[in-house]
């Protein structure tokens, strides 16, 4: 059995809207502990690479300098958010029994992030 990430392009409940959406897996053997909390502190991890300048968006697949899911998740703007987490066994080569791989989905409305948004200084924030 494998996992698949996949964002969706127009999830139930949400019509036409604009939405936001940051997907995490993991798979782990014995199986992993169930809880969102390794996806939210991994997405927030991505501060480290945000620049809050004059330019701040850069989310660069290419150096591995991701930040989308960072700026998401702390856009001031966002006033809705759901967030759900399935899990199925995960066979893994050489392994006597199955394992278990985890996905997390959390979906944002008013999306952040957005290439050539003009707000970025009003919704991603520095710390105080």
């Amino acid at each position: 059995m494998g996992c698949t990430l996949i964002h969706a392009t127009q999830p139930p409940g949400f019509s036409a809207t604009r939405f936001g959406e940051n997907l995490y897996m993991s798979a782990g053997y014995p199986r992993t502990q169930l809880t969102c909390v390794p996806a939210v502190t991994g997405w927030y991890s991505e501060v480290q690479y945000y620049k809050f300048t004059s330019t701040p968006y850069t989310d660069s697949y290419s150096t591995g300098r991701v930040v989308g899911h960072f700026t998401q998740v702390v856009w001031k703007a966002t006033s809705k958010l759901g967030c759900g987490m399935a899990s199925a066994p995960y066979t893994f080569p050489g392994f006597p029994s199955a394992g278990q791989c985890k996905v997390v989905v959390c979906r944002y409305r008013q999306a952040g992030n957005v290439v050539g948004d003009t707000n970025y200084f009003q919704n991603v924030l520095p710390k105080a």
